[in-house]
């Protein structure tokens, strides 16, 4: 009796479900396809790393160290200097330490385990906050599996190296920041809340949103307790110290680290190179999205109980500050949510593919969630069939997640399932096109295979299906195959002449990309 009443304590099952994820990541790290920004990503992190560690490198005793050394580019005149790339270099370390000698397919692997890992490590952190907001132990559980169980993170947080690594840092930085406002051992919390600020900022610039949001909060308590001193130091330590690890951490700046920063922030805020076009609501449109934009994606592709959740939960929290018996972190994350809408849609801040470029926004948006998952758990009317149905609405979607792997991250929920394929990019990275690859291999014994794909999935096959794959991209002159992405407007997605269609990904009755195959005449 007594160990089942163990095994039922909320700390022993938080690290049997955390344990459990880190199997599952584990065991399906492999099995997603490669997205366009993985190669160029991992080209930046690369650069940065060089800059770095280039004179060691140089005098290695490794031919492939010191090629690569030669031949990376400078980092001051790089296309994607502005791109802070501090945790990507990781992999790369990875790589080093193999001597540059790791198969493409290895190569790309690791980086999907690595990032992985810090979404499973930002996951631990949101427990924590949780942990340390409700008095109900199964509160944190619940919001622990709220978070591991969002279709589209639990696919993108093997291949989104820039995105997902920005949100579980953000996650990450917001507990320590948390803990820094609760007044008790602010000395022992600035370091770390700085130094995940500054992580959080490097990866992406938006993270600096965050530190102004702490030093606003730190401000207010202090003039609320009238301790005016405080007041103006706190802000300054935090801000002083994520600027120092910004700038440690950052070697672009290192030459000037005030004009480059500020460069960065300009590049960021003006940002011009992405002149495609993009599927929204039907209509093909460019980076310049229209304020709904946000409203929409996410209303489109979060699942309905959790939308419902939050709705709650920003409800109580509101009732709360007229009442004013409002929590701070409730506060904290109620004015982080309401703030970085308010940005994205004040400063016309560009967006293409998704909401990707946001997921900062689902922090908070996560944190509110369980909140109202608390509140029900406390209210009589509410307190016996509210577990049941958040059971039915998790269980649902843990069964949807395994249906449909790998292929997640193409969820949206039930209202704008019927409405997706005609009105939404889907497949916007291609990352379906690896296993459209393999039913070729798998389905032509032809020693050599002409076909229609971009560089990624190329460098994502083994070295022997390398040599039967001849990739020609954007050419269907003398292609056997051509995989059609579903980035384009509905009307477009058709055979093109002289090919029929031979297979496609379909996930809850949609196609998400499709094989054509040349005729044979």
């Amino acid at each position: 009796m007594k160990f089942f009443k163990f095994l039922i304590e909320p700390r022993v099952l938080a690290i049997a479900l955390f344990t459990i994820y880190l199997i599952i990541g584990l065991f399906t790290f492999n099995d997603y396809g490669m997205s366009y920004d993985q190669s160029v990503d991992r080209g930046t992190a690369l650069v940065n790393y060089v800059h770095v560690m280039k004179n060691f490198m140089l005098e290695s005793d490794n031919r492939n160290i010191r090629e690569v050394a030669e031949k990376a580019s400078e980092l001051g005149t790089y296309f994607d200097r502005f791109y802070g790339s501090f945790l990507q270099t990781a992999p790369i370390a990875i790589e080093h330490l193999y001597k540059f000698e790791l198969s493409t397919r290895e190569t790309f692997l690791i980086r999907y385990l690595f990032v992985f890992l810090n979404f499973w490590l930002g996951g631990i952190f949101f427990y924590l906050i949780l942990k340390k907001r409700f008095t109900n132990p199964f509160v944190p559980l619940i919001g622990a599996l709220i978070y591991i169980l969002y279709p589209r993170f639990f696919a993108e947080a093997f291949y989104n190296n820039k995105d997902v690594l920005f949100f579980s840092w953000v996650m990450i930085a917001s507990y320590f920041v948390l803990c820094w406002l609760d007044g008790k051992k602010k000395w022992a919390y600035v370091f770390p809340a700085a130094l995940a600020l500054a992580i959080a900022t490097n990866t992406r610039i938006l993270g600096m949103a965050l530190l102004l949001l702490a030093c606003l909060f730190s401000v207010v308590q202090d003039i609320r307790h009238k301790r005016f001193l405080q007041m103006i130091l706190w802000p300054l330590v935090l801000a002083g110290l994520t600027f120092i690890f910004y700038i440690i951490i950052t070697p672009f700046v290192w030459a000037h680290p005030i004009s480059n920063t500020i460069e960065t922030f300009r590049h960021f805020l003006q940002f011009k190179p992405w002149n495609n076009t993009h599927l929204y609501l039907g209509d093909m449109i460019s980076r310049d999205v229209p304020w709904h934009y946000l409203f929409v994606w996410m209303g489109a592709t979060i699942p309905i109980s959790y939308i419902l959740l939050f709705l709650i939960g920003v409800f109580v929290t509101g009732w709360e500050i007229i009442k004013r018996k409002v929590h701070i972190y409730d506060l904290f994350f109620l004015v982080f949510i309401v703030c970085t809408f308010a940005g994205y849609i004040g400063l016309n801040i560009s967006m293409y593919e998704g909401w990707r470029h946001a997921y900062i926004l689902f922090c908070p948006f996560l944190f509110i969630a369980v909140l109202a998952v608390d509140r029900l758990m406390l209210l009589r009317f509410s307190r016996l069939w509210a577990p049941w149905v958040m059971v039915l609405c998790l269980g649902y979607l843990a069964i949807w997640n395994i249906a449909n792997h790998p292929y997640q991250y193409v969820y949206f929920n039930s209202i704008a399932r019927p409405f997706a394929e005609k009105n939404f990019c889907l497949d916007y990275w291609e990352v379906s096109h690896y296993d459209l690859v393999q039913y070729i291999l798998e389905n032509d014994e032809r020693d050599e295979i002409k076909v229609d794909i971009y560089k990624g999935q190329h460098l994502m096959l083994n070295d022997a299906d390398k040599k039967r794959i001849k990739r020609i991209n954007d050419n269907l002159q003398g292609v056997d195959y051509f995989i059609q992405n579903t980035r384009m407007a509905p009307n477009r997605r058709t055979a093109p002449e002289g090919f029929e269609e031979v297979h496609a990904i379909v996930v809850d009755g949609i196609k998400i990309s499709r094989l054509y195959k040349k005729i044979e005449i």
